[in-house]
Formats: structure tokens, sequence, C-alpha cells
């Protein structure tokens, strides 16, 4: 450093000078430093050709990216771009443009990023560079996995796969198999992605790739980590380890590290779990890879929360936190959010367990800050009304009953007695729920008298109608919120559980409350705030019920609604009634791997009546005989909605299952 200031200082030429200064840049160990050499050449950079100003921005953005100021690189890259597309020289054009693309993708500009790739690989098509276009289609491909855009990644992947493999591009090939294997693990289809792990595996043994051996290893672990094949998942990172060795490239020894802890972990041996991450924290601060420094903390935090230790917890899930902050990494901030509720559920902080969980659900509506503070104090003010009198009162009614069912579940669970209390907490709150909606039609025509009694009281409020439906729209937001966070807590209780027919059980609920939280949300986001577009709403309730249960077969929906719109009084029964019918569909209609049709046809008939024909091309059943043999929750729910509904059903067992039933809406009037 000192040798090249001296011969900075005696340089005559500005060309000289320059050239220095971004050798001194380079050579410095601080970003900050690197930055301010860079700063001083640009502004030293008078008087010098436009190819040596080319090539001072391009040295200053990588002295720029060198200090993680990813934007301030790709701006000056892009004057790099600017001057090869005038210049003519397509070979360098290709090169900035992938160079800028990587600078804009690391600023999370991925737009730009992905504009960018693609042009530099119509450059590379004129210049018959196969392994260019290769690289840039894997990579516009991982830009859309990270945004678990599969739909969309996968298709760029399988392309670059067809291009390297017509081209004999052996290694090419292998990167690609590893890209679309990771994709497939990510949707869980495991075995596929074991089909393309070992065709990359193949290939790297051929060339003697270690590194790409490493990553295949690695990849493959993780797959069997996540199908619980705990010790077969130990015996490949310990192969990832002995090839990242051999590779003589240890910048992702770290990796390896993390995940053999997490194997740990999952096997409760918690304190070879912390030796593991010790040795991945050491190493990626030896090679200051702070950005990924964020999961191993995360991971630590991990083996205090299952211990309970809430010092170290807390410790290591804020230094998570400050560097996923850092980073952007808002996955790893969600995650963080979450097992802070977890840590406080467990110990019976429920208040706060339910603060954390609206966090979560603040950053996944992403709102503006100002109304994210909004949100946040309606949620804090939901729970001090939880605590009114009127709150206690039903939850009183249902402590009455908790020693019954807590009888029954205690001889069908040797678990302990905290976790038996809070999952018949859970599930009396559902049940409670699901009466109150059996029950209200009687209720609701009385509130129906009485507000229009008070109607001319209500017109000389001070509320406007704008006012009012703001405030309308805020309570649905409200409601909608309230029930997602009951699924959350749903979720929660349902991952500690191993008894498969109490998770079918907490699955069941959680769909019931999703069928009611999609009416709020439509609501909230309608221009009518009294009714629901009916055919949207069907659309994402079959969609979301398709998810749910995670149906591997192909289910077509054909959904005919020949109505407009109806009011939450009847959308609500209606909705849980078809939820309870699509979801036993789903469940028990179709053998594995045999497609299949869901039908709904809503429409009007005589009168002021409707006609909803419901069901599936399955295998049938005789609804009436299973009723009769075995009553459950489900079943009844149906006959109880329909009635609910003033409706009549007739059960049709012919080429699959349907439900015709014919019913009044609960409101004055429809469209």
């Amino acid at each position: 450093m000192d040798s090249l200031e001296r011969l900075f200082d005696q340089a005559s030429s500005n060309s000289r000078k320059v050239e220095l200064a971004l050798e001194l840049g380079f050579a410095s160990k601080h970003g900050g430093d690197a930055i301010a050499y860079a700063l001083l050449a640009e502004e030293i950079a008078t008087g010098i050709s436009k190819p040596q100003m080319v090539h001072l921005w391009s040295e200053s953005a990588e002295l720029h990216a060198k200090a993680s100021r990813y934007e301030a690189a790709a701006l000056r890259m892009l004057k790099v771009v600017d001057y090869y597309r005038l210049n003519g020289n397509q070979s360098e054009l290709a090169l900035a443009l992938r160079t800028a693309a990587g600078y804009q993708k690391d600023a999370v500009n991925l737009d730009e990023a992905l504009v960018l790739y693609t042009e530099a690989e119509q450059v590379y098509k004129k210049l018959n560079n196969t392994e260019g276009v290769i690289d840039c289609i894997n990579t516009r491909g991982i830009i859309h996995k990270d945004l678990h855009n599969y739909s969309q990644a996968l298709p760029l992947y399988h392309q670059a796969y067809d291009l390297a493999r017509k081209k004999d591009l052996p290694l090419k090939l292998a990167a690609t198999c590893v890209n679309i294997g990771v994709v497939l693990k990510n949707e869980e289809h495991f075995d596929e992605a074991l089909n393309y792990y070992r065709k990359a595996e193949e290939i790297y043994i051929d060339q003697s790739d270690f590194n790409g051996l490493a990553n295949i290893y690695n990849n493959i672990g993780n797959i069997y980590r996540l199908q619980k094949k705990l010790s077969k998942s130990l015996d490949y990172f310990e192969l990832a380890l002995i090839n990242r060795r051999k590779s003589g490239n240890l910048m992702r020894l770290s990796y390896t590290y993390n995940n053999i802890g997490i194997v740990y972990t999952e096997q409760k041996k918690y304190k070879l779990a912390l030796e593991m991450f010790s040795r991945a924290e050491d190493e990626k601060i030896e090679l200051k890879d702070y950005a990924t420094l964020a999961s191993t903390y995360l991971n630590i935090s991990e083996v205090y929360l299952a211990t309970n230790d809430e010092l170290k917890y807390y410790y290591y899930a804020d230094l998570a936190e400050k560097l996923a902050r850092r980073y952007a990494l808002d996955e790893i901030v969600r995650d963080i959010r979450v097992n802070h509720g977890r840590f406080e559920a467990n110990n019976g902080n429920y208040k706060r367990a339910y603060g954390h969980l609206s966090h979560v659900f603040q950053e996944m509506d992403t709102l503006d800050e100002k109304s994210q503070r909004i949100l946040t104090s309606v949620l804090q003010a939901h729970f001090r009304e939880k605590q009114s009198q009127n709150e206690i009162s039903e939850l009183s009614i249902a402590n009455g009953t908790l020693s019954d069912e807590k009888l029954s579940l205690e001889q069908q669970q040797r678990v302990s007695r905290t976790l038996i209390w809070l999952l018949l907490g859970v599930l009396l709150i559902l049940i409670l729920t699901s009466f109150l909606l059996l029950r209200n039609r009687r209720f609701l025509k009385e509130q129906k008298r009485l507000l229009e009694e008070t109607n001319e009281q209500l017109r000389r409020t001070t509320l406007g109608k704008e006012e009012k439906e703001t405030l309308l729209k805020e309570i649905h937001h409200r409601v909608k919120n309230n029930l997602q966070i009951i699924k959350s807590l749903i979720r929660l209780q349902k991952a500690g559980l191993e008894d498969a027919r109490l998770i079918d059980i907490l699955q069941e609920f959680e769909q019931r409350v999703s069928a009611m939280a999609l009416v709020h949300e439509s609501l909230y986001k309608s221009n009518d705030l009294t009714s629901v577009n009916v055919s949207s709403y069907y659309e994402n309730l079959i969609k979301d019920l398709i998810t749910a249960y995670k149906v591997r077969q192909n289910i077509q929906s054909k959904i005919s609604v020949n109505i407009g719109d109806l009011g939450l009084d009847t959308l609500v029964p209606l909705g849980l009634l078809t939820n309870e019918i699509i979801s036993n569909s789903l469940k028990h209609a179709f053998k594995d791997g045999e497609n299949g049709i869901i039908t709904v046809d809503l429409k009007k008939i005589e009168g002021n009546r409707f006609e909803l024909l419901i069901g599936d091309n399955g295998k049938g059943f005789n609804f009436e005989d299973q009723r009769a043999q075995e009553s459950t929750l489900g079943t009844e729910l149906i006959v109880a909605l329909i009635e609910q509904l003033d409706g009549k059903y007739e059960f049709i067992n012919d080429n699959g299952a349907f439900y015709k039933i014919t019913f009044e809406p609960q409101e004055k009037t429809t469209r």
C-alpha cells in the first residue's frame, strides 16, 4: 500500500493516477477504503480516452460490489453496457450485460436483472456462445426459484437442460440438473428430485468435479432429512464434507456443517448440534460470509427454543434478526417471529405469542408503515377486548365442557397435561364458532328488526358514507386477520402432533376457518361491502382446498355460477357447506394417481330459490347409509347448514357422488 501511494503521488499523468487509484482500491482490506479510492479515480479522470473511461467504470463497479454497494455498482456497469451497445463489440456487451444483471440481482432489483439477463442471452445467441446462453437462462430460473415462482423457473431450467444435452456440455447439463432438483425438492417431489441429482452425480464423477459432487451430496442429504431418514441424511452430508475438502473450495463447507447441525437438532442431540453450528459460524466469519450467518444464528436459536433456554434463545434470535434485516432476508425475519410465538406459547405467554403472530401477518399483508401501525393498534385493541366480560363469559362456557373432552382425549393420547389442555382449548373455540354460526339465524332476524327501528337514529350519527365504508372494511379486514391467526395457532399445534386422526381433525377445522375468512377477505376487497361475487369466491375456495390437501392427481374443477352476488348471511353457511362436501371429495373420492373432476353448478330457479349441484365423478358412496352407520361432525354439519339455508337436498350416487340442494337466500335482496 505504501509503495502504491508513493507511486500515486509521483505520477504525472491523470491516466496513470487513475490506474494507481484503482490498484489501491483493490489492495484495500476495508470496503469503505476501496470505495474512497474508486471515487478518487472517478474524480481525477479528466482528459482520459473513452476506452480508459469504460475500464474505470467497470473497475469502480467491482470495487463498489466488493463493499456490498450493489446499486452503485449496477449504475456504473450500465454505463459500460451503453458504451458497448454503441461500440458494437458484442462479446464485451454480453459480458457487461451479465455483470450488470448480477449486480442488479444482488441489489434485489429483480425485474431489472431479468431484463438484462434476457438481453445478454440474445447477444450470446448471435455469437453462437451456447454456454453463455445456458448460464443466462439458468440464472433467470434461479431468480424465479428464489421468488417461489416454480411454474416459471422449471420451464427455463428444462430449456437449459435440452440445450446442454443437445450441444454435449456435460458440466452445464449437471448444473442444470441440480437446479431442477432444487425446485422439485421445494415442491416435495422428492423421488423426481433425486433422479435429477443422480444424473448430475454421474457427470461430476466422470469429470472428477469434487465441488459439484459436494453440492450434490449436500442436496441429497437435505432430501433425506426432509423425509426424516436422518441417518441416511448424515451419511450424505459426510460425503459432502469429504468432497468439499478434496475440491479445495471451502466456501460452502459451513453450509454442510449447518445442515448436519439441523439433523442433530431433529434427533434431539443438542450438544452435537451446537458443535456443528459453532463450526459453521467460525467458517462464515473467517470467510466474511455474513449474509448466510443469519441462518446459522437462527438454527442455534432453535436449539435453545427446543431446550427452553430463554436467555440464549433470544440472544441468538436477535443476532439472526439483525443480520437478516441488514441483508433483506425476509423469510428468516418471519421464521424468527413465528419462533418467538412458539417460545412464548410453550411458556404460557399467549398474549406475547399473539403479538408476534400479528407482526407476521402485517408483513404478509405488505402494508405500508402507517397502515402497519394502525393494524398493530387494532390487533392490540382486539386482544384487550378479549378480556371483556362478554368474552370471559364465552370462555367460561367452553371451560364447562373441558372435563368431558379431556377424559376422552387422555384415553387416546399419552401426552402431557399442558398439551392436552391447549389442544382442547383450540378445538372448543372452533366448535363454539361452528355452533354460533348454525344458531344465529333467529338472532339475526331480531337484529334486523332492531336495526330497522333504529335506522333513523343511525342516519343522525356523525359518520359519513365514506367513513362508514372505511370502518366496515376495517372490521372485515380485522375479522379476516383474526381468523388467519386462529389458522396459524392450529398449524402450530398440528406441527407438534403425531396422531394422524387428530391431525386430520385439525386440518378439517382449519379449512372451515379458511372458508369463513375468505368471505370476509372478499368483502373488504370489494367495492360493495354488503355482498360478494359468488363465482370468484367459489374459484378461490376450491383452489385453496386443492392446495391445502396437497392433491397429487390432476383434479379439474367445473364451476358454473349463474348468479351475481350474495350477502354474508347466505354465503357464510353456503361456503361452509361447500367446504365440507369438496373436502370429502378430495380426501375420499379418488384413488391414488386417478384424475378427477369437481363439479359446482349454482343457478336461480323458480321463485326466489337457488339450486346447487355439487360433487365429484369419483367412486361414490351412500350418504344416508354412512350417516346412519357413523355420524360425524362433517355429515351433521352438511345437514345442519342445509337447514340453516331453509333448504332441501337430494343425494345422487351415479357416476360419482353429488348433492342436489335447493335453498333460499337469507338476505332481503340478491342480485
